[in-house]
């Protein structure tokens, strides 16, 4: 608690600090309106080849295991965000979808205790697709303070697993087979009240960007006032009405800005040049911006969910065709707070604690995460993240009881390098640490399951900015 304590002052006093420093702020402006909408779909992979030895004697004689294995995956991915805020509602729509496949295959060959030796080849072949629409409508009763939230939510989740298993033995090899196929659906509303209120400043920034771009080129003959400056940001946000209105869009676009500056006496009449001038357009192509939440709220929600799962298989772990429905009612309290800390530096944290309607001093979910994004360059984006989560769960009810209690932490890096015009690549690296620890009896220490596993991490992958 002290060090979250001091993590949060450090935030404030940084940011008292950016906003002394810097006379135009993107959290300075609250402007009407703000429609964004982001589409992107991804494609990666990875191939892994690794070979084991495994070596063991008992008083029954030695063990020997030789295993090679070669494994690879392939996901894709494509995620629609649409945002609209006005006066009096923020509204915010998502809709992603997920697909992966990944296979294997381990050589295996084993020597038991010197009186039986075979050969063994594992294969493994797995998929799962998913999809997911959330909608959240926050309606304002003040410009700044307290709102009422509604928000439905589906999600659509299915897997397929084959195990199978040749041995090699003679007098004829011997195969056996295994698979399992499991899905889940579910459905949530939720109505609740809240406080605050988080804005996004991607307008804002784009506008100090173009600024910042003439100011480099020499073109800037004085500062902008603040009223000039939301001018500015007015006129950026029509851009989509410049793609409606006409199909070769950018010339005219960009040169209304341009005369925007020269009518305010920014840059003198005539003096950008063609360079510039693609120096501009980069600023809403070339560059992609990540969305700039500022602000805080704090919320409440009381959340319906229902979900229905089924599974069918022959692994020894499966009860065949079972199928289930669940009803759950909970409580959500939930904060937000981002702040860009500078021109090129922006920090976001987020958490939210569900409880639910009953037995909740045994059963809860608190999920916390924070992000802290760098443009390095114009091509450059690094961001930086931590997430933690803690659980306790009840896995039976009654008398006999018990619970299942989790916590994980994950810190992740993220680096974006912007190939072109809607194309980025994308290396991220992550460790992870959790521990899981399973108590047959809440109330006694005398018997427990627990399991500690951490891990390192390396993904890429190819970006294409769709809308």
């Amino acid at each position: 608690m002290k060090e979250l304590f001091l993590l949060i002052s450090c935030i404030v006093l940084c940011t008292s600090i950016s906003d002394a420093q810097d006379s135009v702020s993107i959290s300075d402006f609250r402007y009407p309106e703000t429609r964004v909408i982001d589409w992107k779909a991804g494609l990666s992979g990875n191939f892994r080849s690794n070979s084991s030895e495994y070596k063991s004697r008992w008083n029954s004689g030695p063990y020997n295991e030789t295993i090679n294995h070669t494994s690879g995956v392939m996901q894709i991915n494509s995620n629609f965000i649409y945002f609209h805020t006005k006066d009096d509602h923020d509204q915010k729509l998502i809709l992603d979808f997920y697909g992966g496949y990944n296979t294997s295959t381990r050589e295996i060959n084993e020597i038991e205790y010197s009186t039986n030796s075979y050969d063994r080849t594992n294969n493994e072949t797995a998929w799962n697709y998913s999809a997911n629409l959330d909608w959240t409508y926050q309606h304002y009763l003040t410009e700044e303070g307290m709102h009422l939230i509604g928000s439905v939510g589906a999600r659509y989740y299915n897997s397929y697993y084959k195990n199978e298993n040749i041995y090699h033995v003679l007098p004829a090899d011997t195969l056996r087979t295994d698979y399992s196929k499991y899905y889940t659906v579910s459905f949530n509303g939720k109505l609740g009240l809240g406080f605050g209120r988080m804005r996004d400043g991607t307008v804002v920034y784009q506008a100090l960007r173009v600024v910042e771009r003439l100011r480099e080129d020499g073109l800037v003959i004085k500062p902008l006032s603040r009223d000039e400056t939301i001018d500015l940001v007015n006129r950026i946000m029509k851009r989509r009405e410049y793609q409606i209105n006409y199909e070769r869009y950018d010339k005219y676009f960009i040169q209304d800005i341009v005369q925007e500056l020269v009518d305010s006496g920014i840059v003198p009449k005539e003096s950008v040049t063609p360079f510039s001038v693609v120096r501009m357009i980069e600023t809403f192509h070339v560059e992609s911006i990540q969305p700039r939440l500022f602000g805080w709220r704090v919320f409440y929600l009381f959340e319906d969910k229902h979900t229905q799962t089924g599974n069918e298989g022959t692994a020894f772990y499966l009860s065949p065709n079972t199928y289930n429905n669940d009803w759950v009612y909970e409580h959500l309290f939930g904060v937000e707070y981002g702040v860009p800390l500078s021109l090129k530096t922006h920090f976001f944290a987020m958490s939210t604690l569900e409880l639910p309607t009953q037995d909740y001093s045994r059963k809860f979910n608190f999920d916390m995460s924070t992000s802290l994004s760098y443009e390095l360059s114009e091509k450059i984006e690094v961001t930086g993240s931590y997430s933690f989560n803690r659980s306790v769960d009840n896995v039976m009810q009654g008398a006999n009881a018990s619970v299942d209690r989790s916590i994980y932490h994950r810190i992740q890096g993220n680096f974006v390098y912007f190939l072109e015009d809607q194309v980025r690549f994308t290396v991220n690296p992550a460790y992870s640490w959790n521990l899981d620890d399973y108590f047959p009896d809440p109330f006694s220490t005398t018997g427990y399951d627990m399991q500690k596993a951490s891990g390192f991490s390396l993904s890429f992958g190819l970006n294409y900015n769709i809308y």
